[in-house]
């Protein structure tokens, strides 16, 4: 049975089937300049691992996110729009891909 499993998932995996898009589209929006992301990735939300990850950074550059659980609540929102006005980057009315993008580089 454990044989036949792993035949169908390597079979899987060479023939594509097993590619996750939203990951190739998080490390785009990760990598490029919040004024040329797609504006509809720009508004997606971000992914509990990019939200801790978002999380850790703020608090490393000195600004609470409160725990770093990956749920952009309002602890997250408050040290983002810190961060974005010490970087004179305006204001974010949710925590997404745009709004974050200066983090996720």
């Amino acid at each position: 049975m454990v044989c036949v499993v792993a035949t169908s998932l390597w079979v899987a995996d060479r023939a594509g089937l097993l590619t996750l898009p939203a990951v190739a589209e998080s490390a785009q929006a990760a990598t490029s300049d919040p004024a040329t992301l797609d504006p509809a990735l720009a508004a997606k939300p971000l992914t509990s691992a990019e939200v801790r990850l978002v999380q850790r950074k703020l608090k490393s550059l000195g600004f609470d996110p409160g725990a770093v659980d990956g749920v952009p609540g309002r602890h997250t929102l408050t040290a983002l729009n810190a961060y974005l006005a010490a970087a004179n980057l305006g204001r974010a009315s949710q925590v997404n891909h745009a709004s974050a993008a200066s983090l996720l580089k």
